[in-house]
């Protein structure tokens, strides 16, 4: 009966180990899953998804609010630290002047009433910066021809737009740009003949 006692004892003292070990690796597990985002890792995740310059970052509660500047505009930038997601983008500045051309004003008769100007469409997912309309002028600025149909579309995590366009001599080609940044990604002519060619 001696012997029982001992063995049940060291099972006992093992299974207690075990339940101790199961905890510890549990709270730790815990705890390094809890680390926060640092301001630069906040702007190294933004500047890896849109191109610009970040302008200024600061702490708001369980968020930073980073301001970046691109050649579209200045945008306020708001990123969970403990998700590392970006909650919201904001613009607080848009960009008409382009170098070499005079900034276009309204006319006063289009200022008159700002209340008939229909409000500025948002758009539903934050991480598009571009606006479709600027998208057209980007694509039409690759490729002349009328306007078929424009798509905002994911792929990778990113979001593109796809405008397609119509050439005079009736070829068709697709302009994909990055929804953040305007960048063309490439140019896909879609002939008669079924072929396809990337510019």
């Amino acid at each position: 009966m001696g012997k029982r006692t001992v063995r049940t004892g060291i099972a006992l003292f093992a299974l207690a180990l075990v339940i101790l070990g199961g905890i510890l690796l549990f709270a730790n597990s815990r705890s390094s899953g809890d680390k926060v985002l640092s301001p630069e890792e906040a702007e190294k995740k933004i500047l890896e998804q849109y191109d610009g310059n970040i302008v200024h970052t600061t702490l708001d509660g369980q968020n930073y609010v980073v301001q970046l500047r691109s050649d579209k505009g200045l945008y306020e930038l708001t990123i969970d630290r403990a998700t590392a997601a970006i909650e919201a983008i904001r613009q607080i500045e848009l960009f008409t002047d382009v170098p070499g051309k005079p900034a276009e004003t309204p006319a006063p008769s289009e200022t008159a009433n700002p209340s008939q100007s229909p409000p500025p469409q948002k758009s539903p997912n934050p991480s598009v910066l571009l606006e479709e309309a600027d998208a057209i002028k980007i694509a039409f600025e690759k490729v002349s021809g009328t306007l078929k149909e424009v798509e905002l579309e994911q792929e990778g995590g990113k979001w593109y737009y796809f405008v397609e366009l119509e050439t005079k001599d009736g070829r068709e080609a697709t302009v994909q740009l990055h929804a953040g940044s305007g960048k063309v990604q490439s140019v896909t002519w879609d002939d008669d003949d079924d072929e396809d060619d990337s510019d």
